[in-house]
């Protein structure tokens, strides 16, 4: 459940429970005050435009290994790796697949590799990482290597999903531009996911989709850092995992904790999706956070005031507008103009004219509060031109080139789905009525939208995973050392309460919470958060109980 480095809004699509996205690093502050700068300024470029002549930049161009066989690439900055790995480790005969891997050496080598899974689920590895290899050091360090994949069914690696229900990408972010749809009625909009699962379930009757569930990803991992142990002259057998995994990432790291805990070295899951729901098909508990989150951005724009908070100072009618209360009370009164009358918008760059409904802004606070420091000002400036019926700001920032490179593809519902064949429920019609009616009374702002999404990703599909690679759920475990989760107090997506429950799975473990707003520890960062981090990854020593950290800057009033 999660995407990664940008919140996709195409047409409507809310990056949610079964797409929880990693953002990129927004409010880092680490001592080291270039590296956010730096990591800022590559992360609109794909890893293949910083690439020079004579490195690999396309891993179409790295021949499939089964063992482990590094390449120069991106510039000679990285090394790149296609693993050949079994489609099933019980099943020879079901033949094999590829993984691409990318990996950034620290020091001379000789340090742990640490593994980067940044959510989704569909999320890229290796064009998350390298965007971002300076906040990365910053955080974790010179003397590590960093490494990220594209999890089976994702970008570079294999069984394609990317267009296994379609005939290409397009096609499919066609039909979720239909989907989400914020005007469809819900009855509609059921009937149509429905009739997509079952046209996905009919088009992989013979197909290797099956073989792209979580439970054959941690398999792939467990078979990376084996190899990699055997080529740095270790026996297998002594290989240990050291992993930081973000939203879904947290999935994946939970999973690979509770089957093969002797492994677990170091474990960092940041922003944790409740895993045991997630292989449930429960999306209950995804949004008692969201309104919070938003609601923060009232209390820091009051605090920031008119010089910085666009938002702050005069409304329409000349009034002051400077308390909390005050700005969300404009703020509802939009919404109720909205309601009543959308906002018409063109532009001459578009030949498309649009409407900005109340939904849609909301959906469109929803994924700005997903990196505050980047978000809030975008925030304040969006709402205060809406209130005077300008929608440029809007246009800008909900273009779908904004959000390019990250595309939607069936990997994320067909992964969501797979992991959850098994224990879900599938919701009648009735019953995903209720359902949005059960999170709107969980969240005010982002209930229905939310519902309308989440609980609509497995209505049809029926995808079975083999025996080997189901994943029957989580019991109490220890692990070989214990694993740091770290939650902020108001995400968004993936609430605190989410972090403490799965916790309880491992005994030993401890909680970080981070007193601030945003999906990610990237996202209110700090000192404090900074050294609770490093202590963990010398010693395996973990924050005592209760432990909150606050971040060094808060967004639009540090700003």
């Amino acid at each position: 459940m999660g995407r990664c480095s940008t919140l996709l809004l195409l047409g409507g699509l809310l990056a949610s429970a079964s797409a929880r996205p990693w953002t990129p690093w927004d409010t880092v502050q680490t001592g080291n005050e270039n590296a956010a700068t730096v990591a800022n300024e590559q992360n609109n470029a794909p890893p293949s435009e910083n690439a020079d002549a004579g490195n690999v930049s396309d891993y179409k161009d790295i021949p499939a290994s089964k063992e482990i066989k590094w390449v120069p690439c991106f510039g000679g900055n990285f090394t790149c790796m296609n693993l050949e790995v079994p489609l099933d480790y019980s099943d020879e005969g079901a033949g094999t697949t590829n993984i691409a891997f990318v990996r950034s050496v620290g020091g001379d080598g000789s340090g742990p590799d640490i593994l980067f899974n940044p959510g989704g689920p569909g999320s890229s590895g290796t064009e998350s990482l390298p965007p971002n290899i300076a906040v990365f050091r910053a955080i974790f360090g010179d003397e590590v290597n960093l490494v990220s994949f594209d999890p089976r069914g994702v970008k570079n690696s294999g069984p394609a999903a990317s267009s296994s229900c379609f005939g290409n990408e397009t096609e499919f972010a066609t039909l979720y531009s239909a989907m989400s749809a914020q005007e469809t009625s819900m009855a509609e909009r059921y009937r149509l996911v429905k009739a997509w699962g079952e046209r996905c379930t009919a088009v992989n009757a013979e197909s290797k989709t099956k073989y792209i569930g979580t439970s054959a990803v941690v398999q792939d991992m467990k078979h990376f850092i084996e190899l990699q142990a055997t080529a740095n002259g270790k026996k297998a057998e002594d290989a240990k995992l050291w992993y930081y995994g973000v939203s879904y990432g947290t999935v994946v790291g939970q999973t690979f904790a509770a089957m093969f805990p002797d492994k677990v070295e170091r474990m960092i899951l940041d922003a944790n999706v409740p895993g045991e729901r997630h292989y449930q098909g429960d999306t209950s508990i995804d949004l008692v956070d969201a309104d919070a989150a938003l609601l923060s951005f009232f209390d820091y724009c009051a605090e920031a005031g008119p010089d910085k908070c666009a938002f702050a100072g005069k409304d329409t009618q000349g009034q002051d507008v400077l308390t909390s209360d005050q700005l969300l009370a404009r703020f509802r009164h939009i919404l109720h103009k909205l309601d009543n009358e959308p906002l018409g918008y063109w532009s001459l760059a578009s030949p498309l004219p649009g409407v900005l409904t109340k939904n849609l802004l909301l959906l469109q606070a929803f994924q700005l509060s997903y990196t505050p420091g980047q978000g809030f000002p975008l925030l304040a400036k969006l709402l205060q031109e809406v209130d005077y019926g300008n929608a440029t700001t809007y246009m800008q920032i909900s273009a779908p080139g904004e959000a390019e490179g990250e595309q939607p593809t069936d990997a994320l519902p067909l992964i969501t789905c797979l992991d959850s064949h098994k224990r879900r429920r599938r919701l009648s019609q009735d019953e995903f009525l209720q359902s949005i009616f059960d999170q709107e009374a969980i969240s005010d702002y982002q209930g229905k939208v939310y519902a309308a999404q989440n609980g609509l990703f497995c209505t049809g599909l029926n995808i079975a995973p083999p025996e080997s690679q189901q994943f029957e759920g989580f019991k109490e475990t220890k692990t070989k050392d214990p694993i740091l989760f770290v939650n902020s107090l108001r995400d968004p997506i993936t609430p605190l309460r989410a972090a403490h429950e799965m916790a309880t799975y491992f005994p030993g473990s401890a909680v970080l919470a981070i007193n601030g707003t945003g999906h990610g520890l990237t996202a209110a960062y700090g000192k404090c958060t900074q050294e609770v981090l490093t202590a963990y990854l010398k010693d395996a020593s973990l924050p005592e109980a209760g432990k909150i950290c606050d971040p060094d800057k808060k967004p639009i009033v540090d700003q």
